[in-house]
């Protein structure tokens, strides 16, 4: 895990990476979306996952974020009906 997390060393450890998601960080959540997806995402930290998408979704790398977003934009749609 460490190395999917931390390859760039954007965070030195997985503690510092925990405080930036408790913090709300996006590149944090980002991350974190980008190496597990949105649906475990939401599972360790909840539905501000989805809503919080447009704010981070910058961070995460462009062909993930392609993929990310059809995702997205299917959940959103399926709340909103």
């Amino acid at each position: 895990m460490r190395a999917t997390l931390l390859w760039d060393r954007l965070f030195p450890d997985l503690d510092d990476l925990a405080l930036a998601l408790r913090a709300g960080d996006p590149r944090a959540l980002g991350r974190l979306v980008e190496v597990h997806g949105l649906f475990a995402a939401e599972a360790a930290l909840g539905p501000r996952v989805w809503s919080e998408f447009p704010t981070y979704k910058r961070y995460v790398h462009p062909v993930r974020r392609t993929e990310l977003e059809v995702l997205w934009a299917w959940h959103e749609g399926r709340t909103a009906a």
